[in-house]
């Protein structure tokens, strides 16, 4: 299974509830696993996230070590932002 097929799962699933009246109790349940699978869709982009700012990271630092002050000033920039971005992917947990 890929990391896109809940996520298509679940907007199919949601696509199919909006058809249906909500006012039975299987849709109610049915709206609670369109919410896990939302949940799990949510995690992946999360984790893609961090890769994503890992490696701009790593070629950023890496490319500046030739010229010690400026790969110093741009490495402390990028590492400012990595851990904004950290801080606000934790909340969501």
């Amino acid at each position: 299974m890929t990391m896109w097929q809940p996520c298509a799962r679940a907007i199919i699933t949601s696509l199919r509830s909006v058809s249906h009246l909500l006012t039975t109790k299987s849709a109610i349940d049915l709206s609670d696993k369109v919410t896990a699978e939302a949940g799990r869709c949510q995690h992946t982009a999360d984790a893609v996230l961090v890769i994503v700012t890992a490696i701009i990271l790593a070629v950023t630092v890496s490319a500046l070590l030739a010229d010690v002050v400026t790969g110093a000033i741009i490495g402390a920039g990028t590492a400012t932002v990595f851990r904004f971005m950290l801080r606000t992917i934790n909340p969501r947990r």
